[in-house]
């Protein structure tokens, strides 16, 4: 195969010392300025499993990538050569879905890999398998993560003649809008130590015995028709969609009250205009059902407010097993002398210490210390002068509603509990939306490439580039918004 196109680019295959492919963007060699430097330093680096090699040379603003070829063939051709079956196509994509879960591990973003059947090599074994990884800044067109798994299974099914009864866990599990990699993956493994021979039902029923119901593959229903699955290339739902929950309908006491009062008048007038035993029977019925209900809906409300807690459980956090308190407080230790108690903390000086790491604090006036004490020398530690802690305030209504401690210098914002430091659980958030992370002294905003962006002080910010913060800085995720402060 002498080229193949992926998205806007062409990997072509030459031969020099050695065997390789040679990639360009649009006909032209890829512009510097697209790498991304985080993900070259990491393949430069390590020696990382199942990534081809790649070698990088750059020369006026352009830069040649060349991935070394090792021997194989392509995924395409070892699955269309007749032999394939359900078994290689459950361990090749373990071995896939394998190495994008653990790029994050060298820093490596998953998305960023070409699952191309023609990009895939395949060795002896399907545990022998080079992927190709695109160390770029942005990467336009790709689609998600999910539907490059789903469109290769489909496709490597098509190719090996697999029955889809087979493989009907895998493909219901690709097309939930609930999926996540790890799922995947130890559905994978669920199926690869199940008997052999098992297929449909019976393959199904053997990863159930492993997980829970309520994993997004439990239970699919049987497909109706296999050509039309096979034939289905558009997902439904992609998994970041902005999209709202329905408002739930709930009948209050005043209304249940009101509606039966108007039942009852119109009832009752029924029945002088028409004085018959059925009206007059029917008018009773209807004012006890208006009772009925009324004194059904006033016994909800007492049971709600007898059974609702004091406080609601943050769901934008994440949920270990000791939860983070509703309001974490980062105030500053004061020292012992009346000097120190005069001390504020203010962006200025934080400014002004970063600058200058001199330890001399001008006290000023303050309401709580009474007069100013004269210009004098303050000693404190130089961590909580020059390294003041950072914290995230959820908004609601314009009003916090809740704080979270910045706790790392790597600090990721999104909607996947075992991937997010901060779980966002609002429409429109993507798995991992964003980052925030600590360089030096100075706090930078990231969004990570999510679905809806991320904005900073109203401002859309470009994906996967750095911004910087500073207190009081307004962030915006999809529909979600925080503060950060610095304390």
């Amino acid at each position: 195969m002498d080229a193949v196109t992926y998205l806007d680019m062409t990997f072509t295959a030459e031969k020099g010392q050695g065997r390789y492919w040679l990639l360009t963007h649009k006909g032209n060699p890829v512009p510097a300025a697209a790498l991304s430097r985080l993900d070259l330093r990491m393949l430069e680096r390590h020696s990382i499993p199942r990534i081809l090699p790649l070698d990088v040379e750059e020369m006026n603003a352009e830069a040649r990538l060349r991935y070394r070829l090792p021997v194989g063939q392509p995924l395409q051709s070892r699955f269309q050569a007749g032999d394939a079956d359900a078994k290689l196509l459950i361990e090749a994509l373990l071995t896939i879905v394998t190495t994008l879960a653990d790029s994050r591990v060298y820093l490596l973003d998953e998305r960023k890999y070409a699952l191309h059947p023609s990009l895939i090599l395949i060795g002896e074994g399907p545990r022998d398998i080079q992927m190709v990884y695109l160390p770029l800044r942005h990467l336009e067109q790709k689609p998600s993560l999910r539907h490059e798994l789903y469109q290769l299974t489909l496709q490597l099914i098509e190719w090996g003649h697999i029955s889809l009864e087979e493989c009907s866990v895998m493909v219901e599990c690709l097309k939930s809008s609930l999926f996540e990699l790890e799922d995947f993956k130890q559905l994978l493994i669920a199926l690869q130590f199940s008997p052999a021979g098992q297929t449909g039902t019976s393959q199904q029923a053997a990863a159930e015995e492993s997980y829970p119901a309520d994993t997004p593959w439990h239970s699919p229903p049987r497909p109706s028709a296999t050509e039309e699955l096979r034939l289905q290339t558009e997902l439904q739902d992609d998994g970041d969609t902005l999209r709202f929950e329905p408002a739930q309908w709930r009948l209050s006491s005043a209304a249940a009250l009101r509606l039966a009062l108007v039942l009852m008048v119109v009832a009752w007038g029924a029945a002088a205009v028409f004085p018959s035993p059925v009206v007059m029977g029917s008018a009773g019925i209807v004012t006890l059902a208006g009772i009925i209900l009324y004194l059904w809906s006033k016994r909800k409300e007492k049971e709600e407010l007898l059974t609702e807690p004091d406080e609601e459980p943050d769901s934008w956090m994440p949920q270990p097993a000791q939860p983070f308190p509703r309001e974490q407080t980062l105030d500053y230790k004061e020292p012992e002398s009346a000097a120190a108690r005069s001390f504020q903390w203010t962006e200025e000086r934080n400014r002004l210490y970063r600058e200058n790491p001199a330890l001399t604090v001008l006290l000023e006036e303050s309401e709580e210390s009474g007069p100013a004490v004269p210009p004098t020398e303050l000693l404190l530690p130089e961590t909580e002068l020059l390294a003041p802690q950072a914290v995230l305030e959820l908004l609601e209504n314009e009003a916090v509603a809740s704080s979270l401690l910045v706790s790392r210098t790597r600090f990721s914002f999104g909607r996947s509990p075992g991937e997010a430091d901060c779980v966002l659980n609002a429409s429109g958030i993507s798995r991992i939306h964003g980052e925030i992370r600590r360089e030096g002294e100075l706090w930078v905003l990231c969004d990570l490439g999510s679905k809806n962006g991320t904005k900073l002080n109203g401002e859309s910010l470009a994906p996967h580039e750095t911004y910087p913060l500073k207190n009081g800085d307004r962030i915006t995720a999809a529909q979600t918004h925080l503060i950060f402060r610095i304390r």
